[in-house]
């Protein structure tokens, strides 16, 4: 697992990325740092997983996108950042598993 940070905090109005299979470490990241307020971009090759946590999400009135990418794969790991960084204008926290 990898965490990263551009300004050492996650706290209220951050862009997370979290990449991976978005179930156990992962699903419970994403929901902690949707508390603080932050925006959630959850990008997986496993759709279910990835659509379920987008869904569970929204219900609580988080702003959450979901993109179909392999983790462990750069390239589409990198268009997922160009992506989440041409909607949002930056990215504060990756989260990799």
């Amino acid at each position: 697992m990898k965490y990263l940070t551009n300004n050492g905090s996650a706290h209220g109005e951050h862009v997370v990325l979290i990449a991976g299979d978005l179930t156990g470490a992962a699903r419970i990241a994403a929901f902690a740092y949707a508390k603080k307020g932050n925006h959630i971009v959850v990008a997986s090759d496993n759709d279910a997983a990835g659509l379920k946590l987008t869904e569970d999400l929204h219900a609580r009135n988080i702003d959450v996108e979901f993109v179909h990418a392999n983790a462990d794969n750069d390239a589409e790991l990198r268009t997922v950042v160009e992506r989440t960084v041409a909607h949002y204008g930056h990215l504060d926290v990756q989260y990799l598993q």
